[in-house]
C-alpha cells in the first residue's frame, strides 16, 4: 500500500549534476551541464591552478569547472539549484 502511494507521487530531480577528478596535485571540480554552444568566461588564473571556467547559455549559468576554488564551485552549485545569477569571486 505504501509503495503504491509513493509511486504515484511525481518528483522532479532538480539538483545540478557534479563531479570531481583528482590528477596528482590537480583537483578539478565541475557542477552543472555545459554544452559546446555555451559561452565561456574565466575567473582567476587557470595556469596558477586557481580559477574557474564559467559556462552560460542565453545569459544564464549552465556550469562551472574550477581548480583551486572549492568555495566558488559550491556557490555556483547553490546558484544553479536556485536558478540565480552567479557572480564569480
Amino acid at each position: 500500500m505504501a509503495l503504491a502511494q509513493y509511486s504515484r507521487r511525481t518528483r522532479t530531480f532538480t539538483l545540478p549534476p557534479f563531479f570531481w577528478s583528482n590528477h596528482f596535485d590537480l583537483h578539478i571540480h565541475y557542477v552543472g551541464h555545459g554544452s559546446g554552444g555555451d559561452e565561456t568566461s574565466v575567473s582567476g588564473d587557470l595556469k596558477a591552478k586557481d580559477g574557474s571556467v564559467i559556462f552560460s547559455s542565453s545569459g544564464k549559468l549552465s556550469a562551472v569547472a574550477s581548480v583551486g576554488r572549492d568555495r566558488e564551485n559550491l556557490e555556483a552549485e547553490a546558484a544553479l539549484e536556485r536558478g540565480e545569477e552567479f557572480p564569480p569571486s
